[in-house]
């Protein structure tokens, strides 16, 4: 403890003078005083003295410094999985009831050495309230972040990780709890006994289907504990049963497929449910149900492979777009000219235009129908022809010789998703034989990909898209891309990268711009735990973003229920966050108005309710033991609950904290000194008064 001072100690000299001149003069010169004593007299200006100095010494504002120890108790985290799989076994009476007050008597036992806060996690880490075993989803990959985000800056104990082992999002928490530089224990929930349980482990089938054609549906079936009985699998549609088989099941543990064919009925978007009928005394059913969702389209959408003559690149378009039923694909050669465009939605121009097949007369009646075109450059094109065709692009020819360029992604390019394992092996792509030009490009024009010539990155687009009189166009700059589709073979194992990169490409250019002033963008199908959002622009004549108006959206579900909303402004656009919405089938409607033109906009979206909660049953004890084991913890089960509460307080497996903090209080603000002072003032006042110095 110590007394420090707001002003200099040093006044504290002049103001013990000044107390005793001041009392000086008041009892050594004043002759009502004379007849008492001395010894009176010297109390009297001790107390004078004594008060005055008392009041300038208050006045430098004192103040005592000292210094108290706190102690902290070590932090024990307890993180309690709040999942839905929890109480999916035959102790799922415990779960509901006494396990809650076991837990709650454990926390009370170790307060005794630990401050014991607990989180609940499932689809959220969060601090708990109600555990009710209800989360949808468990995520386990956020634990170790929660728990630094909150006792970082604590003396941590301990964590108990109470749970089933069991998580369906997310990755695996072992390598993020492995990290905590304290124990954690599990506590190893659920059964890992296999209980009677069928369920549907996948689906395949194609998610397009042609109008009154059949589409075939394999469905991948487990079942457990269950032999000698009888597994019926059906096909519903507007919960009307179409398709069943029944599959007998011949040992414990079965798994197997089931094939079906359904006619596509109906166009649009049709959902289907699978179902597999419950067993006798099954435990979980809610893995039993899968939805299927089928797009039925009345026509293909016809592709024309135009060539100058033969070449690789037209065989590698052909064999990925003919992996998408939604293309039929024509392949024909300049020679076999004119060919009918009546039903050809898009056309690829292999070398085209040439010296011998200039095609003018064709491409003209391409231009009169906007028909989407997708030039591909090669070593026989007509440079000049192309450069009179009126596109937003010009090659400017610096030679007859070509160069081998690779593609360098541009990172703005956002007209479609280009896949990453494309994106992830581009720089290992083999080069596509460009001609030795300079590329200019005018408005409305996106780059997928840059040209890199001898390692160096130049301004020279390799594929452009763009829009042009109405109608959309595409140039690859280059021939030679049949390579990338064996490149794609050896980095990746299969084709699905080019095919898919191809088939996007295509898909673009053969969606028709709507021309429509107000469009609006929202999926089309959802799960429950999905934030459905509304994006929404609106052209004014000029064709100029604008978001003043409002933009009203009506949203319906099955049974009718209509639910209105006003979308929100932001930057030139609108957009809207709905959050989730039950599961279920939903229209909606959006409307607006500007310059007097009203504008409306339509269409259907589908929420699943997915039950991942529900496909697994077996509680997943091994990764528990794992995670205890990594971070010198140990597995425990309920029943030893008590046994491990004490043992964790006779060991020493963390100290509590003692911090040293330093206060300090104003003597002002002490009122027995104020009373001292004035007991001091009121004795002298009393003695002068009783000895009639007054």
């Amino acid at each position: 403890m110590s007394l420090i001072f707001t002003y200099s100690p040093w006044w504290l000299v002049a103001g013990l003078a000044l107390a005793i001149g001041l009392s000086t003069l008041l009892y050594y010169r004043d002759d009502k005083l004379s007849e008492l004593k001395k010894g009176m007299v010297r109390l009297l200006f001790g107390l004078r003295a004594l008060f005055i100095f008392a009041i300038i010494f208050l006045l430098l504002g004192p103040e005592v410094k000292f210094t108290n120890s706190e102690t902290q108790k070590p932090i024990f985290v307890i993180l309690q999985d709040n999942s839905a799989s929890i109480p999916l076994n035959q102790d799922s009476l415990y779960y509901q009831g006494e396990y809650h007050e076991d837990m709650e008597s454990f926390a009370i036992k170790i307060s005794e050495k630990f401050d014991v806060k607990t989180l609940s996690f499932g689809d959220s880490v969060r601090e708990a309230s109600d555990i009710n075993f209800s989360d949808k989803l468990t995520n386990m990959s956020r634990l170790s972040d929660a728990i630094e985000l909150r006792y970082s800056r604590e003396s941590l104990g301990g964590v108990l990780l109470a749970s089933d082992g069991l998580y369906n999002q997310g990755i695996n928490p072992l390598n993020q709890l492995s990290g905590l530089p304290i124990p954690v224990f599990s506590l190893a929930l659920g059964d890992t006994l296999q209980q009677k349980d069928a369920l549907i482990a996948d689906l395949n089938y194609n998610q397009l289907a042609f109008y009154k054609n059949s589409f075939p549906v394999r469905v991948y079936y487990e079942a457990y504990d269950a032999e000698d009985e009888s597994l019926e699998i059906q096909i519903k549609k507007d919960n009307n049963v179409i398709a069943n088989k029944t599959v007998e099941i011949t040992q414990n543990s079965d798994r197997g497929h089931v094939d079906f064919e359904i006619e596509a009925s109906q166009l649009g978007l049709q959902v289907y449910e699978i179902e597999i009928v419950a067993l006798n005394q099954e435990i979980s059913l809610k893995n039993n149900q899968e939805i299927m969702l089928i797009n039925v389209i009345d026509n293909q959408q016809e592709v024309l492979l135009l060539g100058r003559a033969p070449h690789p690149d037209l065989a590698a378009f052909r064999r990925a777009l003919e992996q998408n039923l939604n293309f039929s694909v024509r392949l024909h050669m300049a020679n076999e000219l004119p060919l009918d465009l009546t039903d050809v939605d898009i056309v690829v121009l292999h070398d085209l235009p040439a010296a011998q097949f200039p095609i003018s007369n064709f491409i003209t009646d391409m231009n009169r129908r906007k028909i989407p075109v997708m030039f591909i450059l090669g070593q026989n094109s007509d440079i000049q022809a192309f450069n009179q065709l009126g596109l937003p692009i010009q090659v400017r020819l610096r030679g007859s010789s070509f160069d081998n360029a690779q593609a360098v992604l541009n990172q703005q390019f956002d007209l479609f998703d280009i896949p990453q394992n494309l994106i992830d092996v581009l720089d290992r792509m083999p080069p596509l034989s460009v001609p030795f030009a300079s590329v200019q490009l005018q408005d409305a024009f996106d780059i997928a990909f840059n040209q890199r010539i001898s390692g160096v990155e130049t301004d020279n687009p390799l594929l452009t898209f763009m829009q042009y009189d109405n109608n959309k166009f595409a140039v690859l700059t280059g021939s030679g891309i049949w390579r990338w589709r064996i490149s794609d073979f050896r980095y990746n194992g299969n084709h699905n990268a080019f095919d898919e990169f191809i088939n996007k490409s295509i898909q673009y250019l053969i969606t028709k711009s709507s021309g429509q002033q107000f469009a609006v963008n929202v999926g089309q199908i959802f799960t429950n735990n999905e934030a459905i959002v509304f994006q929404a622009e609106l052209y004014n004549e000029a064709w100029e973003l604008v978001n003043n108006p409002e933009v009203r959206l009506s949203i319906e579900d099955s049974l009718g229920q209509k639910l209105e909303y006003t979308m929100n402004r932001g930057m030139n656009a609108y957009r809207l966050n709905l959050g989730n919405l039950a599961s279920g089938e939903y229209s909606w409607t959006a409307e607006t108005s500007l310059q007097g033109n009203n504008f409306s906009e339509t269409g259907s979206f589908i929420i699943r309710d997915i039950s991942l909660e529900g496909l697994k049953t077996r509680a997943d004890h091994q990764l528990l033991s794992m995670i205890a084991n990594r971070t010198k913890g140990e597995m425990i089960y309920p029943n030893d609950l008590d046994a491990f509460s004490e043992k964790i307080l006779s060991e020493d497996i963390s100290k509590s904290r003692v911090f040293a903090k330093e206060n300090r209080a104003s003597l002002l603000n002490l009122k027995w000194i104020f009373f001292l002072i004035l007991s001091w003032i009121s004795i002298e006042w009393f003695l002068r008064k009783f000895f009639g110095s007054y």
